[in-house]
């Protein structure tokens, strides 16, 4: 080692063993995998399907996550009930919701506008029947508690990508008819809640008239995502595909802001050269039997190497610290010449030592997202500024 090497070496750890005394004081959402199933089957997802399920949640097990989050974080935290399709434990959700509503509305408010918890459920939307809104909306009255939606429904057309098991359908009708029940008659979960669109190559045609009649729908705001993995020759985005991609977020854009206060985000994930998404410090997955970790995707999995804290015991742990600073671990990082990334520290912790550039598509999703920024960032101060009823 040089003696530049030495002094980076000697600050990295420095940073690090800050990072584990501090780590979670700006912790403000934990994904909890309430189930490795699903009701669909589709053809992009990432998920191990042949995993053996999790043992269930309870209440008490809810309640201790609830204090932990209390005791180390200083900012308010969003409980997302996650999966799989969580909503296939719902009678165990109310349970936990009714179980902990008291706890949860004992601490002190963040602010006049946040309690210190929120609920967040990210569902397909196919089994988002009224009677369970009907339950969520008198619970959120009687508690004073938010109850929000990441709604993730790639498209409002028929396709192959999801399937649903029960019949091999798409199930499309049901969602949106439950999609439009929601937006109807439960406005006030629906302006807070979000659509998230997971977009494959052959649904990218779609997009533009699909987020149009998201935006009808005055949620608080619509993720867009392509969908890219580890092997460049899956879900192939061609060159002409990007630009036409960036055309239609814009144009999107131009639509939120002509006739709502709906954001519009294009690749969560991407930030600053040397940062992440969040995960490890701003967002935790937890599974039920009392481990956190850095990101929903590992919590998913179970993965040993990458548990950061159990909210039982109390304990912190360091695995998976490695893997964050990415700026200063990776060679091919240190060499790109881009503003924006898109390297995931997970992915680089599922490869282990085996370093790599954001699935071979950093720069294409960077890019994207440089193209698009201008105008999502006009449709987020437009939210912004318009308050919660908008236009």
């Amino acid at each position: 080692m040089n003696d530049e090497s030495i002094v980076k070496h000697i600050s990295n750890m420095a940073n690090a063993t800050k990072l584990v005394e501090n780590r979670y004081e700006n912790l403000e959402m934990i994904n909890m995998i309430m189930t490795r199933r699903c009701n669909f089957a589709c053809t992009y997802c990432p998920e191990d399907k042949e995993m053996k399920n999790i043992v269930d949640w309870s209440v008490e097990s809810f309640s201790s996550l609830i204090d932990f989050c209390a005791t180390d974080s200083l900012r308010p935290i969003v409980l997302t009930f996650f999966g799989g399709e969580p909503l296939l434990k719902w009678k165990l959700m109310k349970e936990m919701l009714d179980g902990c509503a008291e706890q949860m509305m004992s601490y002190p408010r963040y602010s006049d506008e946040f309690t210190k918890f929120r609920i967040n459920i990210s569902t397909n939307a196919y089994l988002l029947t009224d009677d369970k809104l009907a339950w969520l909306a008198d619970w959120m009255e009687r508690t004073g508690l938010q109850v929000e939606f990441l709604l993730s429904v790639d498209t409002f057309e028929e396709n192959t990508s999801r399937i649903l098991k029960s019949d091999g359908s798409s199930g499309i009708e049901v969602i949106k008819e439950n999609v439009a029940n929601l937006s109807m008659n439960y406005p006030q979960m629906m302006r807070i809640s979000c659509f998230r669109i997971s977009l494959v190559p052959d649904l990218a045609k779609h997009l533009y008239n699909d987020v149009v009649k998201m935006i009808k729908y005055r949620p608080l705001n619509i993720i867009i995502h392509p969908v890219t993995t580890d092997d460049p020759d899956e879900f192939i985005w061609s060159q002409e595909m990007w630009d036409q991609l960036a055309i239609d977020v814009n144009a999107i854009c131009d639509v939120a802001l002509m006739t709502s206060n709906v954001e519009i985000e294009c690749m969560e994930g991407v930030v600053d050269k040397g940062g992440n998404c969040g995960a490890g410090s701003g967002m935790l997955g937890a599974d039920s039997s009392g481990y956190l970790y850095s990101c929903y995707f590992t919590a998913h999995s179970g993965d040993i190497d990458d548990r950061v804290a159990n909210y039982i015991t109390g304990e912190h742990y360091r695995p998976g610290l490695d893997y964050v600073d990415i700026e200063n671990n990776d060679p091919e990082c240190q060499t790109c010449e881009e503003t924006y990334c898109h390297q995931c520290h997970v992915k680089n912790l599922l490869h282990k030592d085996v370093k790599f550039c954001s699935a071979a598509w950093c720069h294409e999703l960077a890019g994207l997202y440089e193209a698009t920024l201008e105008k999502c960032d006009l449709t987020a101060a437009n939210r912004w500024f318009s308050g919660p009823d908008g236009l």
